[in-house]
Order: C-alpha cells, then sequence, then structure tokens
C-alpha cells in the first residue's frame, strides 16, 4: 500500500509540475493539493505540508492550501503561522493578487531586494554580518505574515526546486522569529 501511496503522490506532483511549467495554474495548484491530501490521509504530515506549500507557491492567495495547512499544522508544529495567513486572507483579498511565481533576488548598490513577477519588490533583504538574512516587506505589504514570507524566500532562494537529500538552508530573521529555513521549503524557528 505505501509503494501505491509513492506512486499516487508522484504522479501528482508531476501532473502539477508539468500544468505549471504550461501555465496551467489552477490544475497545478489542483493536483498539488490532491497530492496533500493523499499524504494527510496516510498521515505523512510534513509531505502534506510540502504538498500545500507548493500550492502555495503557484497561488499564494488558495484559501484551500492554506486552510489544509491549518488544519494540519498542528502536527507540524506550525499552526499559528498558517491561522494568522489564513485571517490575512480573509480579511484583505488583496493579498490574492501577490504571486511568487519568479521570484527572485536582486543585488544593487542600494542594497538586495526579493522581487515577484508583474509585483516588483516585495522584500527588502539585510544580509548580517553572520550570513543570515533579515526580511522587511516592502511598505506595500508590510502585514505579510511569516508563513507568506517564508515560501516567497524559498522560491527565490531556489527557484529551481528542491534538494531530495540534505537540503540546503539558510537561516532568516522576521519580526523577531529566527528561522531556518531549507531548499525543500521546511522551516523551524531557533538560533
Amino acid at each position: 500500500m505505501v509503494h501505491v501511496m509513492s506512486t499516487t503522490l508522484h504522479r501528482l506532483c508531476v501532473a502539477a509540475e508539468q500544468a505549471a511549467t504550461r501555465g496551467d495554474h489552477h490544475s497545478a495548484v489542483r493536483n498539488y493539493i490532491a497530492a496533500g491530501d493523499a499524504a494527510r490521509n496516510r498521515e505523512r504530515w510534513q509531505l502534506a505540508a510540502r504538498c500545500y506549500r507548493s500550492a502555495l507557491e503557484i497561488d499564494l492567495g488558495s484559501r484551500v492550501a492554506v486552510s489544509r495547512l491549518v488544519h494540519i499544522g498542528g502536527h507540524t508544529n506550525d499552526r499559528r503561522f498558517w491561522v494568522e495567513y489564513s485571517r490575512m486572507l480573509k480579511h484583505d483579498a488583496s493579498w490574492s493578487q501577490l504571486t511568487c511565481r519568479r521570484a527572485q533576488i536582486l543585488v544593487h548598490n542600494l542594497g538586495s531586494v526579493v522581487e515577484c513577477a508583474e509585483v516588483g519588490p516585495v522584500i527588502e533583504l539585510v544580509i548580517a554580518s553572520d550570513g543570515s538574512f533579515l526580511c522587511l516587506p516592502d511598505a506595500r505589504f508590510r502585514a505579510m505574515p511569516l508563513a507568506m514570507t517564508l515560501i516567497i524566500m524559498r522560491r527565490a532562494l531556489w527557484p529551481t526546486g528542491r534538494s531530495s537529500r540534505a537540503a540546503p538552508r539558510v537561516r532568516l530573521g522576521y519580526r523577531g522569529h529566527t528561522v531556518w529555513l531549507n531548499a525543500r521549503g521546511d522551516w523551524s524557528l531557533g538560533d
């Protein structure tokens, strides 16, 4: 049964990636959510969270993906951050216009920013002496929740995908939180 589960998840994730490549973002999000649901049904919480976060990388305003992350958050120790994200989406529909597709880090004489296609700069980056990044949302997005910041940063730092084994990671600072973020999009709080 586990082998069938892996095949199903793999098939759904491949279908999602192919749809995203074609520009069919609706199908990509739908397939990632279906993959997350399949993982959740087998209590594979981290895998389910990765699938739902992949859906959010395509559509940051997906209430379905955020709702699923709120529900499994207790199993991944992230629930409060997904609740904050969910509240933000409910109270301000303009956030659904923000996308992190084609997010990139731009470095110039005045500093570094994360820029998202069709939106422009969304996060200013300050690089500390220890190599960590301090993330400061652009004034237009000053209410950006931590979870959204981490999704955008994962996409900007590792735009070509995730490592399967030893995922590289970076330390980020955001509103008093220190967070370790890895190439798979997993994060943990702490020093």
